[in-house]
């Protein structure tokens, strides 16, 4: 699946890339008066589209993996996505988002998750198949409620409120990444930006010295 998310992203690159080059090729070519000049900017029209757009998405992708790793978050560019919990405790989904699970230590503890709550280390969750859970991550203790009543009687101190997994996972993610993303975008867009300038003022410049 990860073969796959980077061939799309590839293939989503070249074909803007494609149409970036043949939009700018057109226009360079209308509006560059000299011959010898045309030539070296129809070449940048057709070459920096893809220079540019390939090295954001090696930067961006390169600052996204350093930060799932340091916030043990993922949001599924590739394939699928987790969010971290407590106690090496990750909700994850593969690739579908309303098929998820929790895991713990690399095993599964519930999965068909369709809403979930999380109070600290106790996590409380309903399935797809209309079973509630409450899971302790600490004592790795689970335990089934008959229903919703049940649940919220067995711990009424604790002000359930179970949301969809999907919002949960969205908020959870929020949570931790917080305006990394952002920052990530800015510093990737700032050095294609960079190398896209730097590329074309040697090609220019190589030719105002061979004039």
């Amino acid at each position: 699946m990860a073969i796959m998310g980077l061939f799309m992203i590839f293939l989503g690159i070249s074909f803007l890339g494609l149409m970036i080059s043949i939009v700018g090729s057109i226009i360079t070519y209308h509006k560059s008066k000299k011959k010898e000049k045309r030539k070296r900017r129809i070449f940048l029209a057709i070459i920096l589209p893809f220079v540019g757009l390939c090295s954001l998405s090696i930067f961006f992708l390169t600052g996204y993996y350093i930060l799932s790793e340091i916030k043990k978050v993922d949001m599924g560019i590739f394939e699928g996505g987790y969010v971290s919990l407590e106690d090496n405790c990750q909700l994850l989904f593969d690739d579908y988002p309303d098929q998820m699970y929790i895991k713990y230590n690399g095993q599964i503890i519930i999965s068909g998750i369709s809403k979930i709550d999380q109070k600290g280390r106790f996590i409380f969750v309903k399935t797809d198949e209309h079973k509630y859970f409450s899971y302790n991550t600490k004592t790795n203790a689970l335990h089934t409620f008959i229903n919703f009543d049940d649940l919220m009687y067995r711990y009424s101190d604790r002000q359930l409120k179970l949301i969809d997994s999907m919002q949960f996972y969205t908020m959870k993610k929020n949570e931790l990444m917080g305006n990394w993303v952002i920052i990530i975008v800015i510093i990737s867009s700032s050095l294609s930006v960079l190398i896209i300038f730097l590329i074309r003022k040697i090609v220019l410049k190589e030719h105002t010295i061979a004039s």
